[in-house]
């Protein structure tokens, strides 16, 4: 019997971390399946993942095409040079804060970054019809990173029948305790 298991991911996965998991999770015949924000690496051999679901935006990862810069006239409007010393204004007011300050604006500045994130990758999650049925079929789903938290969450309340885990370890657990009959725990 093999075991599928699911890996949430909105960072790129380099090739070498496929073979890490099968090895941290103790079964190098397990199936992975990855729904990712992000595009495959170029360089995935076809084996190492049986599907890798691409749910973010811009079309499955295609990049989006760049539009030409438009001549420059010679004016500037109003707004957008009031928006310029706007800009600069809050630069300087930024450096002469405290470094703890600073520190704090930088620290909830990325979280709030990694919550919109996630709500967005949950969001992708329940409106892609391939991410459901991956996800369906699956033994065990890790949420892998920060921005997979939310709809890993999400999941477990949604489908209790399987369990959702964060990271690796918590994976082998219930990857071994799925090994052990019924009635011998």
């Amino acid at each position: 019997m093999s075991t599928t298991v699911v890996l949430l991911s909105t960072r790129r996965l380099p090739p070498a971390f496929f073979d890490t998991v099968r090895e941290d999770l103790g079964d190098p015949e397990v199936t992975l399946a990855v729904i990712s924000w992000v595009a495959a690496p170029a360089d995935l051999d076809a084996g190492k993942v049986s599907t890798f679901t691409i749910i973010g935006p811009r079309g499955a990862g295609e990049p989006e095409a760049v539009a030409p810069r438009p001549e420059p006239t010679g004016t500037t409007p109003p707004a957008a040079t009031v928006a310029g010393r706007n800009r600069g204004a809050r630069k300087v007011a930024e450096g002469m804060l405290p470094k703890a300050i600073k520190t704090g604006l930088k620290f909830l500045r990325s979280h709030r970054a990694d919550k919109e994130l996630g709500k967005a990758f949950w969001d992708r999650v329940l409106s892609h019809r391939d991410a459901l049925s991956t996800i369906g079929t699956a033994d065990v789903v890790i949420a892998l990173d920060a921005g997979a938290i939310w709809a890993g969450w999400n999941l477990g309340r949604r489908k209790a029948s399987t369990p959702v885990v964060l990271g690796i370890p918590a994976a082998r657990r219930e990857l071994d305790m799925l090994k052990v009959p019924a009635g011998h725990g």
